[in-house]
């Protein structure tokens, strides 16, 4: 599994978990004492429209 600390502009920072089945990921949780949850399968793109931001926009 791999874990990844996302952040991004006027996105709450996040805990990505990458593994290779549901069941792995949530172990990784489970090792970081998150509780499922609070977790979701969203992807990036889905995260930037629950937060109302155009990508293409931003600017680093």
């Amino acid at each position: 599994m791999r874990f990844d600390i996302d952040t991004w502009p006027h996105i709450p920072t996040y805990l990505e978990i990458e593994g290779d089945s549901e069941e792995k990921i949530f172990e990784g949780m489970k090792l970081v004492g998150l509780d499922q949850k609070y977790s979701t399968n969203a992807n990036a793109r889905e995260i930037f429209a629950k937060y109302r931001i155009d990508p293409k926009k931003l600017r680093f």
